[in-house]
């Protein structure tokens, strides 16, 4: 018993730290601008969606969604569409299978052929 205590105390202290380093990164790089700025705002919103994914679904499709605008902001396709993929699989996990399937398809749309990643979005949306 008292291991199962200590391992999820363990994943939780080590999330929660994960957590607060993203989000000072986060506020510095706000502050900034430019595409350097834009890239790593981006890139905090896109891993604190993720680290938030399985605890707290809806929170991370919140986070989520302000990497999508960030990516719009970059145009950069693969970044959105992986966004779009990732929340997805939130809704998937929130069991909204229509949702996830409509982010999947999404995803698809946006991602640009001949990528590796655009095949890993199809092995994804057949689970669905």
């Amino acid at each position: 018993m008292f291991f199962i205590v200590w391992s999820t105390f363990t994943v939780f202290s080590q999330n929660q730290k994960k957590l607060d380093s993203l989000f000072t990164a986060l506020k510095h790089w706000e502050s900034k601008r430019g595409t350097e700025a834009d890239t790593n705002v981006y890139n905090c919103y896109y891993k604190i969606g993720n680290e938030f994914m399985y605890s707290n679904p809806d929170t991370a499709i919140y986070f989520l969604n302000k990497s999508i605008e960030k990516a719009k902001v970059l145009e950069d396709k693969v970044k959105e569409a992986e966004s779009r993929r990732a929340q997805g699989w939130c809704y998937y996990i929130k069991s909204e299978f229509t949702k996830a399937m409509e982010q999947y398809e999404n995803a698809l749309k946006i991602m640009p052929e001949k990528t590796e990643k655009k095949d890993n979005i199809r092995k994804q949306r057949v689970y669905a």
